[in-house]
């Protein structure tokens, strides 16, 4: 018998290598496959119609909500018996009711209490104390002018130099300005009467030029 008649030993053939000698075909080794699974395919898939429609009707939905209940996001909209839905109802759909502001001035306060403390005593040598204060029991109309434009330069505040600068406050209404001075006045021993708002829009209306903050010389 010739080598070439004599069976191959198994144990001999590569792997990769048919009993003949020959590589095997890939692609008929795996047509099998293909025929049970589909080829991926770059590329994202379209996104479904109902999760389009639904998206749209949330966001005309949450648009909607915010309209109706939103209040125009004005801090006095939710004060007890003022708590009316939208400024877009009518006068005659407002509450009468007469808001506290106390109770208002307290809450427009937290922007102040950052510098002037809770407490209203200020930061020693740095934010004069509202407490006690001889501006803050004075005329109205110059603790109106600081709130409104800011104060910067020196002043003296009971008897205490101070050398700093206060922002302006013109961005609040006029009511919400009147009632944070009246809280202050009446707040941590202070016992000096209130302030409205049309002392607040006076003050506004006569100094509609002024750009730049108040100086101790303009409240003299």
């Amino acid at each position: 018998m010739k080598n070439h008649d004599q069976p191959r030993d198994l144990r001999s053939i590569d792997a990769y290598e048919q009993e003949h000698g020959t590589e095997p075909d890939v692609e008929e080794m795996h047509a099998v496959v293909y025929r049970e699974k589909t080829e991926p395919r770059e590329g994202s898939q379209p996104i479904p119609i109902w999760l389009i429609l639904a998206s749209f009707s949330l966001l005309m939905w949450g648009g909607w909500y915010l309209g109706r209940f939103s209040a125009d996001f004005a801090v006095d909209r939710y004060e007890g018996p003022n708590a009316y839905a939208s400024s877009s109802l009518l006068a005659t759909d407002k509450p009468t009711t007469k808001i506290d502001p106390i109770l208002m001035g307290k809450r427009v306060y937290n922007n102040c209490a950052a510098c002037h403390q809770a407490n209203g005593q200020g930061v020693a040598n740095q934010f004069p104390p509202l407490a006690g204060s001889d501006i803050v029991n004075g005329d109205e109309e110059v603790l109106a002018k600081i709130v409104l434009y800011g104060l910067t330069g020196p002043i003296e505040v009971s008897g205490q130099p101070y050398n700093g600068t206060m922002p302006p406050w013109s961005h609040l209404d006029d009511r919400s300005l009147a009632a944070v001075l009246t809280y202050v006045r009446s707040s941590w021993g202070n016992e000096s009467s209130s302030v409205s708002p049309e002392v607040i829009k006076s003050v506004r209306d006569s100094n509609s030029f002024r750009k730049n903050a108040m100086t101790r010389s303009d409240l003299e």
